[in-house]
Order: C-alpha cells, then structure tokens, then sequence
C-alpha cells in the first residue's frame, strides 16, 4: 500500500492490486505508518519498468551512476521521454530541464514517478506506479507476463 504525505485526520491510499488498482482514504489514526524506509540498494534499481503504456529503463553505469531513460506514450499520437545519467540520492531521483521536474522514488519494490506539467506532451505523464517487468533493459528479457502486469 502506497500512503500520500497528507497531514490531515485522513491518508490518501493506493494499494496495487493483481488486477487492477484502488485508491481511497484512510483515517491516519488507524494505521502504522513507517515513514523512514531504507535506501534501496544500487541492483534494486536496475532493470525495465512498465506503468499501463509508460517504460521507465534503469541501467548501472560507471562510478555508481544511474542511466534512467523513460518513455511516456498516450496512445495513437503523444510520445515524450527522458534520459539521465545520476546517483540517487537515498531512494529518490529528481531531474529538472527546460522548465520539468520528473521525480522517481524507489519504494518496496516499486518506482513511483510524478512530473510538472510542462514535461510531456498534451494528455501526456509519466505519473504512476512502475512494475520491473525485466531485471535487465533489453526487451528480450521482458516476458509477455511481466509486461501484461506492468500495464494494468
């Protein structure tokens, strides 16, 4: 389950389910929230990452650096993406150009993505909840099961 940072009686909420996901509002008072999760590990970025149309592709480059390239697409016209070579600070990574921000936060096993509005084309985001689809970025390591959950 995924927790918004809401200061308020209610925690906005979002659980990935294997079909489909849902989202609502839960009374904070009821829940035990671990706010301090742990740094991932450099490997648990790595691989092919797949939200509905969206790909986000993670691979190790020298001297602990990251090679983030994303791919946002709206299907039949809108394609916008990305491409970052960092070091993720913690489990966060957060690029800024031309006016974007796109921040990619690694969580349980999971890449959370959001972006300003002038990142993508119209009706275009990489907003979501990324699924690694594959442990490496060639899509010959993706399996038509692996790519069929991250495209719920």
């Amino acid at each position: 389950m995924f927790l918004a940072d809401e200061k308020g009686p209610y925690v906005c909420a979002m659980f990935r389910g294997k079909k489909r996901d849902t989202a609502g509002w839960l009374p904070r008072a009821e829940l035990d929230i671990d706010a301090t999760p742990a740094p991932p590990a450099r490997q648990d970025w790595l691989g092919r990452w797949r939200s509905a149309e969206n790909s986000i592709l993670v691979d190790a480059k020298e001297g602990g650096r990251l090679f983030f390239r994303g791919i946002a697409f709206t299907p039949p016209y809108y394609l916008s993406d990305f491409d970052v070579e960092t070091v993720p600070k913690g489990n966060q990574v957060t690029y800024k150009f031309a006016g974007c921000t796109i921040t990619l936060r690694w969580l349980a096993g999971f890449i959370l993505a959001n972006n300003t509005l002038g990142c993508t084309g119209t009706g275009n985001s990489f907003y979501g909840i990324y699924t690694r689809t594959a442990l490496t970025t060639d899509p010959a390591d993706e399996t038509p099961e692996a790519a069929a959950a991250g495209k719920r």
